[in-house]
């Protein structure tokens, strides 16, 4: 009787042959039994080490010595996905990061999408503030790249209110920064649409409003959306019939519909941000 052995794939086996070529096979069973145990135990490990969890909360960044509040939501993600998305959402006057947040938790939970989400004071100050001084939001998602895989190829902006004011006038600055942006309630301010000539590049815009805002008119809203698409503006625009000013009560449908429309668009480019020009700023206000 010959005895015979042979591994394959980390296992070994050993059989023994008769002069009368009968085979008997042994495995070697404790052998198999802790491979496999210690490729459960490998496979766990790996598991923990390779996803990381949803995260909600809020942070300060200081730029040239002021503080300034935003809230934040991660998605839990494997390690090795590919890098997320972010969205900034501006909420409006007498509002919060936090309430821009839940809004959007949904969506962005389901698509694995940051959510960064500043604080304003409401205040005519803080306002002025935020128009003056952009760039610490771009500044903010620099911090976060740091520490999470950001997709600087699908970044959006988003306002509601007073902040889907500012976004008209962020987006428009920033053309080059953000792939596209939406709003909700709100209007090119004081109807100077020369505001919309300073963007280098015609970002596209999702455009939403309740046929019975309290605030604007949809022959204001109209009126946006034609001198926008008048200058080769790509406008997505929704009028929601007999809702009113108040995003909260469909944010679940605006949101995802939002989102849609967001994630037909990336920047070809990494996003360049463009220093304010202040006084062309003035000249296209008329200031």
């Amino acid at each position: 009787m010959e005895l015979h052995s042979y591994s394959t794939a980390g296992l070994s086996f050993s059989y023994t042959e008769s002069p009368r070529g009968s085979v008997v096979m042994m495995f070697q069973m404790r052998l198999l039994r802790f491979a496999l145990l210690a490729a459960v135990l490998a496979a766990n490990l790996h598991a923990q080490d390779s996803t990381t969890p949803e995260l909600i909360r809020g942070g300060v960044i200081q730029v040239d010595g002021k503080p300034h509040s935003f809230d934040l939501f991660i998605p839990g993600s494997d390690t090795h996905a590919p890098p997320m998305p972010l969205l900034v959402a501006l909420h409006g006057a007498g509002g919060n990061g936090r309430g821009q947040i839940n809004a959007w938790l949904s969506v962005a939970r389901a698509n694995k999408f940051i959510v960064l989400a500043p604080n304003i004071d409401n205040s005519p100050q803080a306002w002025d503030t935020l128009y003056a001084h952009p760039e610490w939001i771009c500044g903010a998602i620099d911090a976060l790249a740091k520490s999470y895989p950001i997709d600087r190829h699908r970044l959006y902006l988003w306002g509601y209110s007073a902040g889907g004011m500012f976004m008209f006038y962020f987006s428009f600055l920033e053309s080059r920064y953000f792939a596209a942006a939406a709003v909700h309630g709100g209007v090119i301010e004081d109807n100077k649409y020369e505001i919309a000539d300073l963007a280098t590049r015609k970002i596209p815009i999702a455009y939403y409003i309740g046929t019975r805002d309290q605030w604007w008119s949809t022959k204001q809203t109209r009126a946006t959306r034609d001198a926008l698409l008048l200058r080769g503006f790509e406008v997505h625009y929704v009028e929601l019939k007999g809702e009113d000013h108040n995003f909260f009560t469909n944010s679940g449908e605006i949101t995802e519909d939002a989102w849609q429309f967001f994630k037909q668009h990336r920047l070809p480019d990494g996003p360049i941000f463009d220093p304010l020009d202040r006084e062309k700023i003035k000249n296209a206000l008329r200031e």
